[in-house]
């Protein structure tokens, strides 16, 4: 991974270093976004829990006006007296006035209390007090049933009713009631049952107006284990009223336990967030919910702003990043693209960024400046050397053809072996027809020739020398006919040829050897010229050696002995390059040997 990131361009590695930090950025959004859909769904669970507080608070108080009733006998001793008094302990006047009494007192507590619309009290002996005469008999009927469903296991224990509608003085009320036994003053013995009819159409009202109160209220219901009391759902087209109380109670039940809080819960059907309190007065369970998608539509509006204006800001980021990595990319890249042509130019000049390109004032201003000049420099250095090497070549060839003119020498040759047929003298004419030859072949057009070619120049300077020498020299050629097709510039081996009969064979021996071979070796030919000579020692070859491979011809031509030597070097290295040229291997007083390394040119491919 580090090594795909390291190969990366630089622009690449800016741009996304840049897009990872915009990612960053948005990721920093979708968290910040996240985190204000979970402050405001705590919002609304806080809302919820003291919404069920504030009407934990209401039933309470309801509850404890009804719950008052049951003591009231404690504070008014006639009451109490004639509710623990046997009813054959009465006579019919007594039982009037008795009835009269305590008709008065709750008719006057009840009066107080809007919630409450009626009590009564029957006791166990089946006398009945009632702050209001209406239907008793089936009221009763009904109320005994419900109390006899119940276990009274202590003096605290107070049973509501589920709702149901009631007809008091031909008005229909939404009602509750409270039913709870009454003790004696030792709180042992139970005296009867009180009844107190509650207006629970007050209440719901109530309930109604602290919902609609909240901008984005949730939905309430009251539960008990038989049913639902009261559900806010009912009062809009949106939500119908099916909850489930059988089933619903338990798990509420089970929630109020854990903290009373939920934030995934289904009710009618939804997903919601729901808040749980237990009344214990009334023993009903108060549920406040809100559907998720409620409050989605609700937050809706904001996370669409801060989406809205966090895209519009990222995508101005991304833009003016895109612009920054270009503008700061730009000049390395520029300054990287020319500098990687450097290698790859092969008129050897190194390339200059256009000044007009160069808009920047900055580092990587001074640095393209700076750059331009070390370019200028070296091409100016370059063509200093090239001009230098082409006026050396230019000596080179000049004293490589001797400095004459060819056409000159060449008539005058004819000339002389003119005068030398008419003079009868034999060997002046083979002379001057090998002069010829040579100077002939040195002034054609051409400058690439086969091997062979160059093996008959060889063997016409030879017969001069042997005329000269008078068949001292033994020549061997040893070279094969695939290779003696081969093209190579001309006028490589006669120098060397000459090189080896002038400088090798300084003394006087009866017999003096030279021997000319090639070999084919892959893609390169080696020509190889040997004499028996007196040699060189180890030192001048090496340095020989050493000047010839640097290619240093000036050095080489300060030396007469080496002149032929360095010029073929230099014209091989031009021609075909630095790895080719003269080698020599010599052995003082025993042999000198001149390789030529060439590249294997087949005819008709040269030139």
């Amino acid at each position: 991974m580090r090594e795909k990131i390291r190969k990366l361009p630089f622009r690449k590695k800016l741009l996304y270093s840049y897009l990872l930090l915009l990612l960053l950025f948005a990721a920093a959004i979708v968290f910040y976004t996240v985190q204000q859909v979970r402050h405001l769904m705590q919002l609304d669970m806080d809302y919820m829990d003291q919404a069920n507080q504030q009407i934990n608070l209401t039933l309470n108080m309801v509850a404890g006006s009804a719950e008052k009733l049951r003591y009231l006998h404690f504070s008014d001793e006639t009451m109490r007296t004639i509710l623990m008094r046997p009813s054959e302990n009465f006579t019919a006047e007594e039982l009037w006035e008795a009835e009269d009494h305590i008709r008065n007192l709750l008719a006057v507590e009840t009066n107080l209390d809007s919630y409450l619309l009626r009590a009564t009290i029957e006791t166990s002996d089946g006398r009945v007090y009632q702050s209001l005469v209406a239907d008793e008999d089936r009221y009763l009927e009904q109320m005994r049933a419900l109390a006899g469903q119940q276990e009274w296991v202590d003096t605290s224990q107070t049973f509501y009713t589920g709702v149901y509608h009631l007809e008091i003085n031909m008005v229909t009320y939404e009602t509750v009631t409270m039913i709870t036994p009454v003790y004696d003053t030792s709180q042992q013995d139970p005296i009867g049952m009180l009844y107190v009819d509650l207006d629970f159409g007050i209440l719901k009202e109530q309930l109604d107006q602290m919902r609609q109160g909240n901008a984005a209220p949730a939905h309430f219901a009251i539960l008990n284990r038989e049913g639902v009391l009261y559900h806010s759902a009912e009062q809009t087209e949106d939500y119908p009223a099916d909850l489930d109380a059988a089933e619903l109670y338990p798990e509420l039940e089970e929630l109020a336990k854990r903290g009373g809080s939920d934030i995934r819960m289904e009710i009618d059907h939804r997903t919601c967030s729901v808040s749980v309190a237990y009344n214990e007065e009334a023993g009903w369970m108060l549920l406040q919910y809100r559907p998720r998608e409620d409050l989605y539509f609700e937050i809706l509006p904001d996370i669409l702003r801060i989406v809205g204006v966090s895209a519009v800001v990222w995508g101005l980021l991304l833009a003016l990043g895109l612009l920054f990595v270009n503008q700061v990319s730009r000049p390395v890249r520029l300054l990287s693209n020319v500098m990687g042509q450097v290698g790859q130019v092969k008129s050897g000049e190194v390339p200059v960024i256009d000044e007009k390109e160069n808009i920047w004032e900055d580092e990587m201003g001074v640095l393209i400046s700076s750059y331009n000049e070390m370019a200028r420099r070296i091409n100016e250095n370059i063509i200093r050397s090239y001009m230098a090497e082409l006026e050396q070549k230019r000596t080179e060839l000049k004293m490589l053809q001797f400095q004459i003119n060819p056409h000159f020498l060449y008539n005058a040759l004819n000339t002389i072996s003119s005068i030398a047929v008419l003079e009868n003298v034999d060997y002046i004419p083979q002379i001057a027809d090998s002069l010829s030859e040579i100077f002939r072949y040195n002034i054609k057009g051409k400058n690439i020739v086969q091997i062979q070619e160059e093996l008959q120049q060889v063997d016409n300077y030879l017969q001069l020398q042997n005329i000269r020498f008078q068949g001292r020299f033994e020549v061997n050629v040893d070279i094969p006919e695939e290779i003696r097709r081969c093209e190579i510039i001309k006028f490589v081996l006669q120098p060397i040829v000459e090189n080896s009969i002038h400088h090798g064979f300084t003394e006087h021996r009866k017999k003096d050897r030279l021997k000319i071979s090639g070999m084919r070796m892959e893609e390169d030919i080696f020509l190889t010229v040997e004499d028996n000579g007196c040699g060189m020692k180890e030192e001048q070859v090496d340095e020989l050696n050493r000047r010839l491979e640097s290619g240093t011809v000036s050095e080489l031509t300060e030396n007469a002995r080496s002149i032929g030597l360095s010029n073929v070097n230099a014209r091989l290295k031009n021609f075909y390059g630095e790895m080719y040229g003269i080698r020599v291997e010599s052995r003082y007083g025993e042999f000198t040997k001149i390789i030529l390394r060439v590249k294997a040119v087949p005819p008709e491919t040269g030139g």
